[in-house]
């Protein structure tokens, strides 16, 4: 299969993962969906084909969907990166580009709360995680899995693109633009998103105080 039209999720069987393939599988990409366990993934690959009614979501272990894909959203709760990672690290290639969507989000006497890492960010955690070779760029951070999955309905969002190599980030703001209403903005380098990530808590404590699901952000320029 071509890597240029096929998106890999590591860690994709949770809700994030799952709607993320359906966006991608909507828009016709090839989605290789990627667990620990090959039987979860097809689990949910067999979901999003029969919400979609089409064939083009397929699960996989972990590491075969880095045998498969150049463009891999990693969707693993955040307290796993590491382990997950470095169960990986024979498996990356300089060809690799990681698409970071954690954020270490926990809930304190039931409250979103941000346990920033001694990194400063998730997206400084998963860089010190992967393999120098391997380019690294953060995006969906604040766009809600129950907006992905509602799969009918334009996103009509913007998600911040973050990412240090000006082309690699070029490539992964074109690949999200093929999500129905989705607008990336190049947020800039990948520090950046240790102020991306905070917008995460507000989102979640929003949708509480909303009685909401999917609330996102838009930046407005007048």
């Amino acid at each position: 299969m071509s890597s240029e039209k096929t998106i890999g999720l590591i860690g994709g069987t949770g809700n994030l993962g799952k709607g993320i393939a359906l966006r991608f599988a909507s828009a016709g990409f090839k989605v290789i969906i990627g667990s620990r366990k090959n039987e979860k993934a097809k689990i949910i690959a067999d979901q999003v084909n029969k919400t979609l009614g089409s064939t083009l979501a397929i699960g996989m272990q972990n590491s075969e969907v880095l045998k498969h894909s150049k463009y891999i959203f990693l969707t693993i709760p955040f307290q796993h990166v590491r382990t997950t990672l470095e169960s990986l690290k024979t498996h990356f290639t300089d060809r690799h580009v990681i698409i970071d969507t954690t954020v270490p989000l926990s809930f304190v006497n039931k409250k979103p709360t941000l346990q920033v890492p001694k990194e400063g960010s998730a997206a400084s955690y998963v860089k010190s995680c992967l393999p120098s070779n391997v380019k690294l760029v953060t995006a969906l951070k604040t766009v809600s899995s129950h907006a992905l999955e509602e799969v009918s309905k334009p996103l009509n969002r913007d998600t911040f693109v973050c990412g240090d190599d000006a082309k690699t980030k070029k490539e992964v703001i074109t690949l999200l633009s093929n999500i129905d209403g989705l607008n990336p903005i190049d947020a800039g380098p990948l520090e950046v998103s240790r102020y991306v990530e905070p917008m995460t808590v507000l989102a979640v404590h929003l949708n509480k105080k909303m009685k909401q699901k999917s609330v996102g952000f838009k930046v407005v320029i007048e």
